[in-house]
């Protein structure tokens, strides 16, 4: 029977613990009939007691005082209220009782009855296992969220600084780089990092720039335009224009056997690449002339003046008819239309110059006259014309290397083709030189063009043509040296700003991980205290909560 005995023990129901959720806690507690239904009332007037005793203790100074100094009443709960009462029982007057066993002090019997207050029916319980609730269901999960909110805000913040730097160092190479290739110095303290007002430096800057840029045009041009010019006027070249022509003429006069105009006269009256021509005879297209001029006029108020003549009259002279001031219409009765001559509309490519005629009085002076440019080649018009100043004789002669090189490409593919009979036989009877063409004398004069071309579209020297003759593309040049050094200023002043974020998120991270430890190592401490005092109350059987509060 003892064996049976002992196994009845060790079996017994009030042994086991009792598991309750902690959100579970204080519906348990109403259901067992340890806490009334309408304890949140009672709760309100023991806080209101609370609250004027908080007071009472903080007016009254001392170790206590200081203790529950910034407490709130709600966060002051039956426990905490045991440890005021702990401390004032340590002073001498907590030590003076009645007969009865009585505190004699007002401050001890008001901490001593809000005690009872809380023990009246369970109160402390129910506000312990509200607070459990509380923290573990809102406040805890709320400053997780926070923490976890700052980590990844400082994540963030190291990712876009790292970007900012990179782009920053990428700027800052594009930057030099682009000095470099016009053989521009940096300057001092170039990105006036950590600056604001950095403008009246990047002008001054950007000056000197400008200045530089003039004076480079000016120093590497000529050699540039000795070369291009040397190689226009090749041998080669001279060798490859007359095998246009010879080609030319071959074909028309073929057209005209055709045509039955064989007795007519074979005179060559078209003039074969126009600029290129220009050139070759001598014509000063390539001087380097007016850099000067035109950097001084950037530098001033930029007003363009039109020189109409020194001789021009007046509007209050009255010109003679029929002498001068008319326009030259290139026709040989000279006049208007009444004259007989046909007007034909301008092409707006055509060049318009105006030019005056000097004489020894301002009486005798006649006034400003047009030429306009022939049709055929658009360059009558522009007598004295550089490819310095005028972008459209620029586009003249690449126009004409590149027409020469197409023909030639394509006569070394139809002299290349043996075996073409008609092409073999095409020539016969032809100028010598055609006859005797080979595909060795043709690479010979394609090369020399190729290589003309190719130094006339190298890049540097479309630069410097362009500075000389566009003060407009001096000034893009600047500002887009300018732009580079915005851009890294600009990142610069978000990094730092970044930056700024990610120290004030740092600040806010450190206080906020003591701030969660402190909550959760409280909740810990109430749920222990809460389970002591259910042991307590049901008779030593453990009440054990569960959830989430055991993983704070």
């Amino acid at each position: 029977m003892a064996p049976a005995t002992s196994s009845l023990s060790s079996n017994d129901p009030n042994k086991v613990p009792i598991y309750v959720p902690y959100q579970k806690l204080t519906d348990w507690l109403v259901n067992r009939k340890q806490l009334p239904a309408n304890w949140h009332e009672s709760l309100k007037l023991v806080k209101e007691d609370l609250r004027a005793a908080l007071r009472g203790l903080e007016e009254g100074g001392g170790e206590v005082a200081v203790w529950v100094k910034g407490k709130e009443s709600s966060a002051v709960t039956y426990y905490t209220c045991q440890q005021i009462m702990s401390l004032l029982e340590r002073t001498q007057q907590g030590r003076t009782k009645n007969i009865f066993g009585s505190y004699t002090v007002a401050v001890l019997k008001t901490w001593d009855s809000i005690l009872r207050a809380y023990r009246k029916d369970n109160l402390f319980l129910g506000e312990a296992a509200q607070l459990l609730a509380t923290h573990t269901t809102y406040t805890c999960p709320a400053v997780r969220r926070r923490i976890a909110g700052y980590d990844k805000q400082i994540e963030d913040c190291d990712r876009r600084m790292g970007e900012y730097r990179k782009a920053m160092t990428e700027g800052k190479v594009r930057f030099h780089m682009a000095c470099g290739e016009w053989s521009l110095s940096p300057g001092e303290d170039v990105w006036g990092e950590g600056k604001e007002e950095v403008g009246e430096a990047d002008e001054k800057e950007g000056k000197e720039w400008r200045r530089s840029l003039v004076e480079m045009a000016q120093q590497e041009l000529p050699s540039m335009m000795e070369e291009v010019e040397k190689l226009l006027c090749a041998e080669e070249v001279a060798e490859a224009l007359l095998y246009y022509q010879q080609v030319w003429c071959f074909l028309h006069s073929y057209e005209r056997k055709e045509d039955g105009r064989e007795e007519e006269d074979t005179e060559i009256t078209t003039e074969f690449f126009p600029v290129l021509s220009k050139v070759r005879r001598g014509e000063k297209l390539l001087a380097v002339e007016g850099v000067e001029e035109e950097e001084e006029e950037e530098e001033g108020q930029g007003v363009m003046e039109i020189n109409w003549g020194a001789g021009a009259p007046s509007s209050d002279e009255v010109v003679p008819e029929g002498e001068g001031g008319g326009i030259d219409w290139n026709e040989g009765g000279g006049g208007g239309p009444e004259n007989g001559s046909s007007f034909e509309p301008v092409d707006n490519e055509r060049a318009v110059n105006f030019t005056s005629t000097s004489s020894s009085s301002s009486t005798d002076a006649s006034p400003p006259s047009a030429t306009v440019a022939s049709p055929k080649t658009g360059l009558e018009g522009q007598q004295g014309g550089s490819l310095l100043a005028d972008a459209s004789l620029r586009a003249g002669l690449v126009n004409d290397m590149m027409e020469l090189e197409s023909f030639l490409q394509q006569r070394r593919l139809e002299v290349g083709d043996t075996s073409n009979v008609v092409f073999v036989g095409q020539f016969q009877g032809s100028h010598a030189a055609l006859q005797q063409q080979s595909v060795s004398m043709v690479d010979r004069y394609l090369n020399a063009v190729k290589r003309a071309l190719g130094v006339l579209r190298e890049k540097r020297l479309q630069q410097l043509w362009l500075v000389c003759s566009s003060p407009v593309y001096a000034d893009r040049v600047v500002q887009g040296l300018m732009q580079y050094r915005r851009r890294v200023r600009k990142l610069d002043k978000a990094r730092r700003e970044t930056e700024g974020r990610r120290e004030e998120a740092a600040e806010a991270l450190a206080k906020a991980l003591p701030e969660y430890e402190a909550m959760a190592a409280a909740t810990t401490a109430l749920k222990k205290r809460v389970e002591e005092s259910l042991k307590e109350l049901f008779k030593g059987r453990d009440i054990l909560i569960t959830g989430g509060v055991n993983a704070l």
